[in-house]
């Protein structure tokens, strides 16, 4: 497999897209804590892994603008409530993901001697889950007019080989919607055994109904207990009408949920 670089990754938090106001991605760590539990007979330590972790870590730029969503005015109040981080590895389906529910847990400016006003690195910590590694549904923000579904990814290509590592949980970033009052929109995942040449597509777990009134949102979902197949796509409905525009990202990791 050939390496790559990390030129046109994208990193948005509780549906908002913070791209343009992020330098560098300073970690995207998934970790355990450990404890020593190294024998008198042993002559090298023995260690058992104990609660799981994540931190993802991001250098920021000063930009104070409300009415474009500035880092500085979604970030700076330091909101004491999980926020939902997820890193895309570039604007491809099927790319790589890093999604955290965590807790930020700082905030912070600096001014050099050459007059540059920079943000300090942000944390993000896990707050009940550790980092999810996983891969993209939408080939990074997604604009979508008059609903409907979206290409479906080969869960093969991202190494889902059935069983223990299937897709089974799935983050929404939901960052803007234009319409009318009460318009609103479902995004769904869909699951085919073989994009549908003899297995229709149907609905796997649908995330919660959005009003355009509530967004910029986010949100984690674990899958039901029906297992999930080879080919997924997202697919989007309405409850009331559907908006005259919506974008929106979607990530789904491999393996089982905490």
């Amino acid at each position: 497999m050939s390496k790559d670089t990390g030129l046109g990754d994208q990193l948005y938090v509780d549906g908002f897209d913070l791209s343009g106001d992020i330098g560098a991605v300073q970690s995207l760590n998934k970790t355990f804590a450990e404890q020593d539990v190294t024998g008198l007979d042993k002559s090298a330590i023995e260690r058992i892994l104990l609660l799981e972790d994540g931190e993802i870590g991001f250098a920021n730029y000063y930009n104070p603008t409300a009415a474009t969503h500035g880092l500085h005015d979604e970030l700076s109040d330091l909101p004491d409530t999980d926020a939902l981080v997820s890193y895309f590895r570039g604007v491809l389906l099927g790319a790589v993901t890093a999604s955290l529910l965590g807790k930020q847990v700082n905030y912070g400016l600096a001014r050099g001697n050459d007059g540059a006003l920079i943000g300090e690195n942000i944390a993000v910590k896990g707050s009940g889950y550790g980092l999810e590694y996983g891969y993209a549904l939408t080939a990074g923000k997604y604009h979508s007019i008059g609903g409907g579904s979206l290409p479906a990814l080969d869960g093969s290509l991202s190494g889902y080989t059935g069983g223990s590592n299937a897709p089974t949980v799935f983050f929404l970033h939901m960052f803007a919607m234009t319409g009318a009052a009460g318009d609103d929109v479902t995004v769904q995942i869909w699951h085919s055994d073989d994009d549908a040449l003899g297995d229709p597509y149907t609905n796997l777990v649908s995330f919660t109904n959005v009003d355009i009134a509530a967004v910029p949102t986010a949100e984690r979902i674990t899958k039901t207990v029906t297992a999930c197949k080879r080919w997924i796509k997202i697919a989007t409905t309405t409850v009331s009408n559907y908006p005259t525009t919506v974008d929106f990202a979607v990530a789904a990791i491999r393996g089982i949920a905490l």
